[in-house]
């Protein structure tokens, strides 16, 4: 437990104690620290605590009987912080008191001894140390030289509390001091001093060399070992350019490693350093240059596995010998040496390459690609010539014969695939054509206006995709014979009407070369035919109603007035009770001809424009007619 005493801490005297000297030493400074005793009578001491950080406290003083207590040692420039504690004869300690602080006058140096960071290549080191405990520091002089205390360099260091220091000389000693420049240009004692020895250290000998050849591109990479003594290990440096090292492996115990994955048909650049104990670096070996190897091409030219269709072939290769070959480029073009084609092949020897030109000889090419995408030389190149498409097999024949001294000429398609089409020859003298004609997507083909009485000669090409063409195929001759040529046909067409009351009712219609004068002429047995109209118009339009009841009315319902109707029941019209209704000339509007039964309801029969009205009414018991159009 604590006793509850009370003390309260005061400074009584300062007695500053300075001692200087050049070098300075380290100057110090002793304080008087008083302070009020407790009341207790149990206290037999006081212990005074103190250090350069508040609450913190580094040292202890333990005083007996008495109430004051001389501090001494205090470093310039530094605050230190007092706080006192009562004890009894039992060890037993209070409180402390409250705590009071004082600042030694002075720029204090920075803290403790300055340490070596490391060894640096070509005789370096790399100084640090604590920063001092004043504010305001503006910077640091660092003093070395090669005698203790006797410092012929300094280096300022304006921010940091490290530095490099180079050009020391290899196996001497040298001391350094650090000292700090306080804001108002007061400069510190020295801290206490650091030897170290640049050691003298020896690269290898000569240039590395290749031991070995390895696989995935990599060396194993050699050297003669250092001859100094208390060697670590060594730094291994290589890159693509000389001097100029952008790698770097460790090697420690060994005076050889292995180095993978390097790019094939790059030269790299290799030196070695020594590294010793203390981290120091040596100067570095000779430097050595080596040309990684390009990766190797298959090892003989491409041949030809299968001919495709679509004038395609399948290629085939040997492997490279090299490792880490990730695929290969196929280089092909219709001249040798000069590829305009390319087609890339992972992780295969074979491809298809199709619809190559007919005809045309191909080059092809190969090459070998690795992971680092360098490629290999040319493989030896292969030459092969795509086959022409062939012609139709036998001569073409005459498949009709067709008026205007004409005929359809056939043949048989031509084996070849991705054929586009044909070329047909023919001339009036065997093997000598004066007209051709081309044809796509057939084999056969209508040629009008040959000589009557003359032999032609006829031949056909096949044409691919490509415009390549075959040979000739074998020749067909032909003497041209008249042809009489037969009647102009007429077709008639009948359309069924929507009248109502009359179910049979429907319009018959010709096309093609219809006579000057017709007559459209009705049977219900292809035996007996009977005249239902006549004409003499270019176009037949005739509606035929067929009705048990023929007693009907009829009106013409026209924009154009004065058209009268006739019904025409003479001879020509050879069905009982039947008759025609017939305008006497073209009604020069749109028409409609209404029929009626009782003058009262009136349905539309038929409609026109600028055409006569010809309309037949047929009384027969049965719609079943045959029609027929003559002339004359």
């Amino acid at each position: 437990m604590f006793l509850k005493y009370v003390v309260i801490l005061k400074f009584f005297s300062i007695a500053l104690l300075i001692a200087m000297c050049s070098p300075p030493a380290a100057a110090t400074e002793s304080v008087r620290l008083n302070w009020v005793g407790s009341a207790s009578t149990e206290v037999v001491g006081y212990n005074v605590y103190y250090g350069s950080a508040s609450g913190v406290y580094s040292d202890i003083i333990s005083v007996s009987g008495d109430t004051t207590v001389s501090v001494d040692n205090l470093a310039e420039g530094v605050t230190y912080y007092f706080a006192v504690t009562a004890f009894n004869s039992s060890g037993m300690e209070s409180e402390p008191s409250n705590e009071a602080s004082y600042t030694v006058a002075g720029v204090a140096p920075p803290t403790g001894v300055p340490f070596i960071m490391q060894a640096l290549v070509g005789g370096g080191v790399q100084l640090g140390w604590q920063p001092s405990p004043t504010p305001g520091i503006q910077g640091y002089y660092v003093h070395y030289g090669t005698q203790s205390g006797s410092y012929d360099n300094v280096l300022w260091v304006p921010n940091g509390t490290q530095v490099s220091i180079m050009g020391l000389t290899e196996s001497a000693t040298y001391y350094f001091a650090v000292t700090a420049l306080g804001s108002s240009g007061t400069e510190s004692v020295f801290t206490p001093e650091v030897p170290f020895t640049i050691q003298s250290l020896v690269p290898p000998q000569s240039a590395p060399f290749v031991q070995q050849v390895l696989p995935n591109n990599g060396i194993t990479l050699a050297w003669n070992p250092s001859p100094s003594a208390d060697i670590l290990g060594y730094h291994v440096y290589y890159g693509t350019q000389s001097g100029s090292y952008y790698g770097v492996v460790w090697v420690a115990g060994a005076s050889q490693v292995d180095i993978q994955n390097l790019s094939e048909g790059v030269t790299y650049y290799f030196v070695v350093t020594t590294i010793d104990n203390s981290g120091a670096e040596s100067t570095r070996s000779l430097e050595m240059t080596y040309l990684i190897p390009a990766p190797l091409p298959p090892t003989s030219a491409p041949v030809i596995q299968q001919v495709q269709p679509n004038n395609g072939i399948t290629l085939t290769w040997s492997p490279s010998p090299s490792t880490n070959i990730v695929g290969y480029y196929v280089y092909y073009g219709t001249q040798s040496g000069m590829y305009d084609q390319i087609v890339w092949v992972p992780d295969s020897t074979t491809v298809d390459i199709p619809y190559l030109g007919e005809g045309r000889t191909n080059y092809f090419s190969v090459v070998s690609v690795d992971s680092y995408w360098m490629q290999s030389d040319y493989t030896p190149e292969l030459a092969y010539q795509i086959p022409l498409p062939l012609p139709p097999q036998k001569a073409p024949a005459i498949q009709q014969f067709l008026p205007n001294d004409g005929i359809t000429l056939t043949w048989n398609p031509s084996p070849s695939a991705n054929i586009l089409g044909y070329y047909v020859f023919y001339g009036t003298s065997s093997g000598n054509y004066g007209n051709v004609l081309w044809v796509q997507g057939s084999t056969q083909v209508d040629i009008q206006y040959l000589t009557e009485g003359v032999t032609n000669y006829f031949a056909v090409i096949a044409i691919d995709a490509i415009g390549m063409q075959s040979d000739y195929s074998a020749e067909a001759a032909e003497l041209i014979q008249p042809i009489s040529a037969p009647p102009p046909a007429v077709y008639l067409s009948l359309q069924p009407l929507s009248v109502p009351g009359f179910p049979n009712a429907f319009s018959v219609t010709a096309s093609g070369v219809v006579p000057a004068t017709w007559t459209l002429e009705g049977s219900a047995n292809l035996k007996s035919w009977h005249t239902l109209a006549t004409g003499v118009e270019p176009d037949v339009n005739v509606s035929v109603v067929v009705a048990e009841n023929p007693a009907l009315f009829f009106r013409l319902n026209s924009n154009h007035e004065g058209i009268p109707l006739e019904l025409q029941t003479d001879a020509t019209n050879q069905y009982p009770n039947s008759f025609v209704v017939t305008t006497p000339s073209s009604v020069p509007w749109a028409w409609t001809l209404e029929s009626s039964a009782d003058l009262q309801h009136w349905s539309p029969l038929t409609t026109g424009s600028f055409a006569p009205v010809k309309v037949a009414v047929v009384h027969a018991p049965t719609p079943a007619l045959f029609f027929r159009l003559k002339g004359g």
